[in-house]
């Protein structure tokens, strides 16, 4: 609500938004502010003895601080390489990147890279925006990692004999092996 004192006789208000005359009140209130509130206001006053004005303001509505979207796959490969990030609505947000509940030190951007991902890193992670107009969470996003494939042993060349029989292995370590 903008309150105005005046002094004169007969005073008649003339609330202007964007130069289109927007109220007659004595007072302007803005009620469920929208971004079709933004805009340059300006109050002009008739009275019996003279008119006068304030000078204009500004409005500008800001977005409420939301947490849309949690993009990016969550299995990965060990060693390799991950972003995590979210999509976000708010003004002069801030962030803090969560894992299992605890605050990840300095993770305070929207998104997250992670960098030869290990073992330990899989878990649950969140991300809490704050923003002038709130504080949102992310839905939690949970990164599991698959192991590398690696061969840990295999047959050594051998000769045989024709008609012979012969064994021949390998061993792997991995996770979704075929042979």
């Amino acid at each position: 609500s903008i309150p105005v004192t005046t002094d004169g006789y007969n005073v008649t208000y003339k609330w202007y938004q964007d130069g289109s005359l927007l109220s007659t009140a004595s007072s302007l209130s803005i009620t469920n502010a929208m971004s079709s509130d933004n805009g340059e206001y300006l109050l002009a006053l008739d009275g019996y003895c003279g008119t006068d004005s304030i000078s204009s303001f500004d409005v500008f509505v800001m977005p409420t601080t939301e947490v849309i979207a949690s993009l990016g796959d969550t299995t990965m490969c060990l060693d390799d390489t991950h972003v995590l990030a979210v999509v976000d609505t708010g003004f002069m947000n801030t962030y803090q990147w969560y894992k299992d509940g605890a605050i990840l030190s300095g993770e305070t951007d929207s998104t997250l890279n992670i960098s030869a991902i290990a073992a330990s890193d899989t878990g649950a992670y969140t991300l809490v925006a704050s923003g002038s107009c709130g504080t949102d969470s992310s839905v939690v996003i949970e990164l599991d990692a698959w192991q590398t494939t690696t061969m840990l042993s295999e047959s050594n060349s051998f000769d045989i004999c024709k008609g012979d029989q012969a064994t021949m292995f390998l061993e792997a370590n991995g996770d979704f092996l075929t042979y």
